[in-house]
Formats: structure tokens, sequence, C-alpha cells
């Protein structure tokens, strides 16, 4: 870590150590210019196999003996490493005293808690656990994998424990469970999720019931989705895509994006798949409802550097259909999924997810991501159309005559049970 100027220098904070307690108030002791491992220690073989997130706390300090004129100092990354794998920001919380532990927070606070999830904690889990059992209804979609929850007791007391967990990989089985009220077996979704970190809290959980409501006091746990939020500013360079001459105005970098934590990515072949997922639409025909099953209608529109925004706007041909209209985004690696409520209104689960529009005469659809969009992701659009369908309910009746063929067997009798028409 150079130091352009000679009065400008790096004081170290009173911890530098990934501990919890690393960090604090600034010393008087100034970190070597030039010097190897000044401030992060070599990298181990564990840690390249595994990764790792370190945190060291830095004060920016000015010492000259002259009476010249301040005029400021800056902060600037001027040289990345040559291994890919490592990447370095820097960020601030304002806060001089802060330990590691309040600023690795800050870092995890790109999401927040939003409403709860479809679903509660199957029966109590305890410290250590790497895997969490949920109890959902059998119609209800199950957390995909990558996706964050938050796990809360005795939530909006002063003794109230979270913990935010990631969700690595899922399975989910329906079972039979009985209801002693009315002394029958009724169906539940339960998923078994395995968890990137460890549990650090008790967590007591819920049986199982036919309502698959749930009472919350006495510490129970409640499960909550989790909503992106952009909680911290991060600075850091990248290297240029192409060569910038003197007086450029514009700069191509290779990404936008750069590492914060260590993250896994693992793949999951799928075969067999149909290209468009079915929906079913209920259609009012005359004195009864009718369910059309169909396949859906699905556009999609690529997220790049140029076009990323918050707003987007489609006009959708055929028109889709009042209740049969859904649009996804990825944003910080989750999907995040609006459907409209059959009034034109597009809404997610929590309103952190974004808004929108849809005009079912011209097929206007409208959406407001709740955050930007991930580069190289696409905006997917699936709904079902009743153009496909026509309602001939109280039309005039058919004479049987005109729909009827009448012909003679070429040999008689006729065997029962022999006849077939093609």
């Amino acid at each position: 870590m150079p130091i352009q100027e000679q009065n400008i220098k790096f004081l170290a904070s009173q911890v530098m150590d990934d501990v919890p307690e690393g960090g604090g108030a600034a010393t008087g002791n100034e970190i070597p210019d030039g010097v190897m491992n000044n401030v992060f220690e070599d990298i181990s073989d564990l840690d390249r196999a595994m990764g790792r997130f370190n945190l060291r706390k830095l004060f920016l300090a000015v010492r000259t003996l002259s009476t010249d004129l301040f005029g400021g100092a800056k902060t600037v990354v001027t040289a990345l490493p040559e291994d890919p794998a490592i990447g370095y920001t820097l960020f601030t919380t304002d806060d001089p005293f802060d330990t590691r532990e309040l600023a690795a927070n800050r870092v995890e606070a790109y999401l927040f808690k939003g409403p709860m999830w479809a679903g509660g904690l199957y029966e109590n889990h305890i410290e250590g656990m790497r895997q969490i059992r949920i109890i959902q209804r059998p119609d209800t979609a199950v957390p995909p994998r990558g996706k964050t929850l938050c796990l809360v007791s005795n939530e909006g007391l002063s003794n109230e424990t979270e913990q935010y967990v990631r969700v690595t990989e899922v399975a989910a089985e329906i079972q039979m469970f009985y209801d002693p009220d009315t002394q029958k077996d009724f169906p539940a979704l339960i998923v078994t999720a395995d968890l990137s970190d460890a549990l650090r809290h008790d967590f007591d959980g819920h049986t199982p019931n036919r309502s698959f409501s749930y009472n919350y006091t006495g510490g129970k746990a409640r499960l909550r989705d989790t909503t992106v939020a952009d909680a911290t500013q991060y600075f850091g360079a990248q290297r240029l895509a192409l060569p910038a001459s003197l007086g450029s105005k514009t700069l191509r970098a290779t990404s936008m994006f750069t590492q914060l934590v260590p993250a896994a990515q693992s793949e999951e072949p799928l075969a067999s798949q149909m290209l468009n997922p079915e929906l079913v639409q209920s259609i009012e025909a005359g004195t009864r409802t009718v369910d059309v099953p169909q396949q859906a209608h699905t556009l999609a529109r690529q997220v790049t550097a140029e076009n990323r925004r918050l707003n987007w706007i489609e006009t959708l041909a055929p028109v889709p259909a009042p209740g049969a209209y859904t649009v996804t985004y990825m944003a910080q690696g989750n999907w995040y999924t609006l459907a409209d409520d059959g009034e034109g209104a597009v809404r997610g689960s929590d309103p952190g997810h974004g808004t929108g529009t849809i005009d079912y005469t011209n097929g206007n659809v409208t959406l407001t991501t709740g955050a930007l969009p991930d580069v190289g992701s696409q905006i997917i659009y699936t709904y079902g159309s009743r153009v496909h369908y026509e309602v001939r309910s109280g039309t005039e009746a058919i004479n049987p005559d005109q729909a009827a063929v009448h012909f003679a067997a070429e040999h008689t009798p006729v065997k029962a049970d022999s006849v077939t028409l093609t």
C-alpha cells in the first residue's frame, strides 16, 4: 500500500485482526509504506480453497510541520491483485470507534428482513445445526438455492435474536400429519434446507397443523423473506477492457462488480424441461367457471451494463389475461417475482420487491424493480392469454340431426364391445 505524499500516513486501529473486537479507535502506530503484509497476512492454502473475508480498519492521518494550506486527503486503489480470486474494496462506516463485528454487519446488511415466508420452522433447532426444516402448504414454492432467509425469535422485544441464513441445497417431500380436532390426516410440504453457515442460536419451531397458522409468542421463531438494500457504498478499481488515451471522456471497464464475501457456486443439470411453464386460467363460461391449462407465453429482456435501470416498459402480444401474469428479475443473485392481482396492479410479496401495472386491453405492462437487476441476467415475463379461447356458452343449440352420421354396418349382427370409430 504505497503512500504518495510524505505527510499523509495510515494509522492502525487498536486491534488489527479478524476477531469480533477488531478495529476500534485509532492509535499512534503508523503503518509502514511499501512493506509486505503490513495490513493483511499471507493467504493460506485453506483460505484459498474455502474462501475468507478479511476486514481491517485504517485511519488516514495528515502530519506536517509546515503551515501550508490543507487541501484534503484522498485514498485511492492504484493496483489490483494479479490473482483473480482475490479482490479488495474500501468503505467507511463514519464511526471512528466501531469494531469489526459492527462493520461486518454493515457488509451483510445488503439484505434486510422482509415479509413472512410462506411457512414455519419445523420443530426446534439448536445452535450448531447447518440445516433447517420448514413446514409449508403443498402448493407453495420452496426457497431456491442461494436464497437468504432470516430467523427471528422474540421479535420486537429486548431479547430479540435473529440470524440471516443462506440456503445451499434444498429438498422437499409431502408428508401426512394427523389432526386431532378433525381426526383426519392432512398433507404438508416439509422442506429441508442446507445452510452455508451454522446456526449461532437456538430457535424454537412449530408443530404442523391443518390451518398452517402458528403462534409466535413464548419465543417461537419467525421465518422471514429478505429484500436487497443498498446499505453501504464501496470503492475499488477495475482494469480497462479497452485502452484509453489522454483526454478520453469515456472509459470501458471489464466489470462494474467486485468481490465482497466468499461465495460458492454449484451446478444442477435440468433435463427434459418444458420450454414454457404450464399455467391454468379460470375462464367464466356462462353458469360455471372452467379451468383451462395452457403453455404460458414468455418474453425475456437481457440486462446489460448499458440498459440497466429500475423501470421497464413492454407491450405484450397476445394480451395477457387477468390474474395470469408474472414478471421475474434477479438482483444481487436473488430472484424476485411479482404477479398481477387481476385488477391491473402488479405486486410482490413485499413492497420492497417492486411494483408495476398491466393494461388488459392493449397489453402494456410496466415494472419498477426494488433494486437494480444484475448485469447478465434477464427480465422474464410469463403470462397466459384468452385470445386462444372463445366462450360459446349461451349459443343456439346444435340440431342433433346435423351432428349425426348414419350408416349401416357391412356385417350384422354386431358383437357388443367390438365397434371402433376413427
